[in-house]
């Protein structure tokens, strides 16, 4: 709100609004202390995962810090709002065909039943990177999981431009298919992290 006014007051502003920031594509390296990762070894710990009904919206950081980049050096680009969503959100149900798929399989139970599983092990292990989610899990129902859609149609056209300025292939937020899946979940063992162990069993 504070940078639309100052923009309504002349000042150069550009507004770019990631999504949720995954790994990046290639090594599939990702912060380790956010929630999206915190929760995945979470599920893979508990061999759970909530049922849910909603679309996962994960751009990974090579191609968010790439697309900011190309953008903020057009000048066209002042004044504009710059939603880097993913256009090719993944259901739920898919992320979890995908886990079985690399060797992950989870049982899906009901969401409280999930929240208690988790609130139960992290207070078992003691485990910080948990506990510090906990407070949010236990005053949140399922019916409250959603990603909003973003329509990201003025990102995809600033890309459009560039390309066509440089004589390039448009810059495109790759979907979380299984190549890429499979890209964050070897980064997961590579990092001796939960995740990892549990795979190796």
């Amino acid at each position: 709100k504070l940078l639309m006014a100052a923009r309504m007051r002349g000042a150069p502003v550009v507004i770019y609004r990631p999504g949720l920031i995954g790994g990046d594509g290639v090594r599939g390296i990702w912060n380790t202390a956010d929630m999206m990762s915190t929760m995945t070894l979470a599920c893979a710990a508990t061999g759970t995962a909530p049922q849910l009904e909603a679309a996962v919206d994960i751009v990974p950081v090579d191609y968010v810090s790439r697309a900011i980049i190309e953008l903020a050096a057009r000048p066209d680009s002042l004044g504009q709002v710059f939603h880097l969503a993913n256009p090719q959100p993944t259901p739920y149900s898919r992320l979890l065909e995908l886990a079985k798929a690399a060797g992950l399989p989870l049982q899906v139970v009901p969401f409280a039943q999930w929240r208690s599983q988790l609130v139960s092990l992290a207070l078992q292990l003691g485990d910080e990177s948990w506990q510090s989610f906990l407070p949010l899990l236990e005053e949140v129902t399922a019916d409250q999981i959603f990603m909003p859609a973003f329509d990201c149609q003025n990102t995809l056209n600033g890309l459009d431009a560039v390309a066509a300025a440089n004589g390039e292939a448009p810059l495109r937020c790759p979907p979380l298919d299984a190549d890429l899946f499979v890209t964050y979940l070897d980064f997961f063992r590579r990092s001796n992290l939960l995740l990892a162990t549990r795979l190796a069993e």
